[in-house]
């Protein structure tokens, strides 16, 4: 075997690992988005156009990964070239995304922004909106715990429940209140799941590259536009 089939091999390897954490990311940036900063609560963060991000840049990896199995295999120099210049605009496209999910999450940007809301609910109409419809959506009260909405007179409706319903334990003052914290309920998507996706990229960016560094080395030797049966 010479060095360019072995190169040949080795790009189609690093092709198929990169079509199948494509999918992975696509899936996992796509479940993160809906299930979180789809939300009114959380579509402010910049963590949703990270989302946007990284799910355009999946895309873009799923449909390179053909064009460069199509090169390799037909020994064609543009399908290879244009592989590599794709996969080098993608890079930048991973770093971004990963650069904005990686910030949000190390610089507590959600529970931040929660606290935020939370202290302009007595006084401003949205904020009230959006606490009440994501704690009944949720079944969840406050950030980390109802005890943040200060005395008893002070929890919202929209922390009451009624026994049996999800995370409705807590019992005060003859009024049963979700004992969750919204955070907690959404933590899971705004920080593991985030987490783990802007990692994903990471690796991703870096398989990109090595594949582009093979696909320039073979379109050295390919053909410009014919075809090797």
């Amino acid at each position: 075997m010479n060095l360019k089939d072995m190169m040949t091999k080795g790009l189609f390897a690093l092709l198929a690992i990169l079509f199948i954490c494509a999918i992975i990311e696509l899936v996992i940036a796509a479940v993160v988005y809906g299930s979180a900063y789809s939300r009114e609560m959380f579509a402010p963060l910049e963590n949703g156009s990270g989302m946007i991000v990284l799910m355009t840049s999946a895309i873009i990896v799923i449909i390179c990964t053909g064009i460069g199995a199509f090169g390799a295999k037909k020994n064609m120099k543009i399908p290879l070239l244009i592989f590599a210049g794709l996969t080098l605009v993608n890079f930048i496209l991973q770093i971004a995304g990963f650069s904005v999910a990686f910030n949000s999450v190390t610089n507590s940007e959600s529970p931040v922004h929660m606290y935020n809301l939370l202290v302009k609910y007595n006084n401003n109409a949205d904020a009230k909106r959006i606490w009440d419809d994501t704690q009944k959506e949720l079944s969840c009260c406050g950030v980390i715990s109802l005890l943040e909405w200060g005395n008893a007179n002070a929890i919202p409706n929209s922390c009451k429940c009624t026994q049996g319903d999800p995370n409705c334990s807590s019992f005060f003052f003859n009024t049963y209140i979700y004992d969750v914290g919204c955070y907690s309920v959404m933590a899971w998507f705004v920080y593991h799941l985030t987490l783990g996706v802007a990692g994903l990229s990471v690796a991703m960016a870096i398989l990109q590259l090595f594949a582009c560094g093979i696909s320039l080395k073979l379109a050295k030797s390919a053909s410009g536009t014919s075809m090797k049966v």
